[in-house]
Formats: structure tokens, sequence, C-alpha cells
């Protein structure tokens, strides 16, 4: 498989081509080993640009880089695709191969379809338990000092979800734009909120009603208080006007979701 991997990876079995831009290549494949075929998910990081050369020169590969920040996430508890080898071609391309999430779908995907098919008390009660893990996930991130600058709707994977809504897992997969937290202002800990607002704007089911109940389930949890929800909800809505008006890079690249597409 690795050769084959390095070499023309659409032979392997099972290949699909997930996503493509010039810089990443993301295909599901099928290894092979003496226990039996098991699926993985295959990212192909190329440096595009002296900058990226230089950084892969100074830092390490993407894909080094990346299992490092998965291994950090696991060590805190939050769900993310395991790592399981790294291949490097020089300085300038490299491959994360990690585990696939069994039968996942991505928050964009799952409310295009979702919650409005299901009956009206079931919508709701999802809709609710994913405002209250998605923040869950986002302070533990903080509070272990890390942050995303990529936080929106296909960066995070729904699995579980559909028999109870209880015993749904949200993962955080694309980390690219994980990075400390450092010494951040209180303000700028809402910016990921923003971005995923900016990323579900499209989106009816998603009202501002279920904006206003993600940014105090927030501020509960944060121990922030709501004396001033006003004003960071006003916060909010501007950065997230902010990044709604940035080119999305997703919507270019992304050939089929990492949510099983066929």
């Amino acid at each position: 498989m690795l050769s084959q991997l390095v070499t023309d990876a659409s032979l392997l079995p099972g290949y699909e081509l997930l996503k493509y831009s010039p810089s990443n290549e993301v295909l599901r494949a099928c290894l092979n080993t003496s226990d039996g075929s098991w699926p993985v998910i295959c990212k192909r990081s190329r440096a595009v640009g002296v900058i990226a050369y230089l950084a892969g020169l100074m830092r390490g590969s993407r894909a080094r880089r990346n299992a490092a920040r998965a291994l950090r996430l696991m060590e805190l508890g939050i769900p993310t695709a395991k790592p399981l080898f790294v291949l490097e071609r020089g300085l300038h391309e490299s491959w994360l191969v990690t585990t696939q999430i069994d039968d996942p779908i991505d928050l964009d995907q799952l409310l295009l379809g979702q919650p409005g098919s299901l009956p009206a008390a079931r919508g709701r009660g999802l809709k609710w338990t994913l405002i209250r893990r998605i923040v869950e996930l986002l302070l533990r991130m903080q509070r272990a000092g890390l942050s995303h600058r990529d936080f929106k709707a296909p960066n995070l994977l729904i699995s579980g979800w559909r028999d109870n809504p209880q015993d749904l897992c949200i993962w955080l997969v694309d980390l690219d734009g994980l990075c400390g937290l450092g010494r951040m202002m209180s303000s700028r800990r809402l910016e990921p909120l923003a971005r995923l607002a900016a990323s579900l704007r499209h989106h009816s089911t998603v009202t501002r009603t279920d904006r206003l109940r993600a940014l105090l389930c927030y501020l509960d949890k944060s121990d922030s208080g709501r004396q001033a929800w006003k004003a960071a909800f006003r916060r909010v809505a501007r950065l997230a006007e902010r990044h709604h008006r940035q080119p999305r890079a997703d919507s270019r690249d992304r050939i089929a979701s990492y949510s099983g597409e066929r």
C-alpha cells in the first residue's frame, strides 16, 4: 500500500477521492493487513510556494504536525481520527494516514437534511444536543490552551446520532488550523463561534434563536456570565459577517465530504 500511496493512489483498493486542491488531497482507501481490510483516510499535503516550503524546513511536514495535533487532542479526550502513520517524500510532500470514523456525517450535511425531516420534538432535541456538545468541545480546547482557526461546520463530524441524539459524538477533523490559544483576549475567544455561525449562514434550520442559545450556553459553561450577553451577541454577529464575506475554500475544494457520500 505504501508504495502505491506515493506513486499512484488511485490504484489502492477502495480508492475514493474526497477532496482536492493544489496543496491538499484527501482520499478514502482500504489498508490490507493479515487481520483483514481496514478503511483509512489518507491526506496528502504539498508545499505550494516559498513560504510553505520554508515552513516545512523549520517546523517539519504538515503530516507530521497534524499527527502530533491529533495525538494531543486524543490526550485531552477530544474525538478525532487516530493517526496511524506518516509518510514523507522530501520536504515538499507528505502523507498522513488515519483511521476512518464509523458512519459520520459532517455538521453541514447533517443540517441540510436534519432536523427538518425529523418530528418536531426530536428535531429540537437534536439541535439542542448539538449546541451543548459543540460548546463543550470548544471549551475543552480553550481550557487546554488550544484554538482552531477554521472552526466551521464541515470540520465537525457527527456520529451516533441516528438512534438517539443523546448518544451523538462530535469529531474534530482537518487539524491544520489547530494552534495555541496564547494570551488571547476574552473577546477573541468568541471567534470560533463566529466562524461556525458564518459557515452555517445558508442553513434555514439554524435560526437566530439557535445562535443565541449557543452563545448563552458558552457564557454559562465558561463562567463568563450573561451580564454582557447582548454585546457578545453583537460581536459574534459582526465577526460572522466578516468571515462570511471572505472566500470559502471548502465549497470549491470539497468533492465529497468525509460523511460517506457516494
